[in-house]
C-alpha cells in the first residue's frame, strides 16, 4: 500500500498545475487498485482544507456554521458540511456513492 500526501490530493482537486496533475493521475492508475489502494491518512483528509483556505483564499465559515447547526440532531458532520458548501455553490444535489 502506498501512502498519499496532501499535495497529491490537492493536485487532483484543484488542477492548478496540469503537469503535476497528469503525473499524479498516471501514478495512481499505475500503482493503486481496488486490491492495493492508496492510503489517505486522517491528517491528509484535513490538511487540504487548510491549504485551500490559506493559499486559495477559500473560506466558508457560513457553511461550517450551517452544518454544525443542522447537525445537532446527530449524523454525519462531514456530509452536512459537504451539502452546505455545495448548496452555496448552487448545486441542486450532491452525488455520492455512500448510502443514506
Amino acid at each position: 500500500m502506498i501512502g498519499l500526501d496532501t499535495n497529491v490530493i490537492l493536485r487532483i482537486l484543484t488542477g492548478d498545475d496540469q503537469p503535476q496533475q497528469l503525473t499524479t493521475l498516471a501514478f495512481l492508475r499505475a500503482n493503486c487498485s481496488n486490491e492495493d489502494p492508496g492510503w489517505v491518512n486522517r491528517s491528509v483528509t484535513v490538511e487540504p482544507a487548510w491549504v485551500l483556505e490559506r493559499d486559495y483564499k477559500f473560506t466558508n465559515h457560513d457553511a461550517i456554521r450551517s452544518a454544525l447547526v443542522g447537525n445537532r440532531k446527530g449524523g454525519d458532520l462531514a456530509g452536512a458540511l459537504l451539502g452546505e458548501i455545495n448548496r452555496e455553490r448552487t448545486c441542486t444535489t450532491t452525488f455520492t456513492l455512500l448510502e443514506t
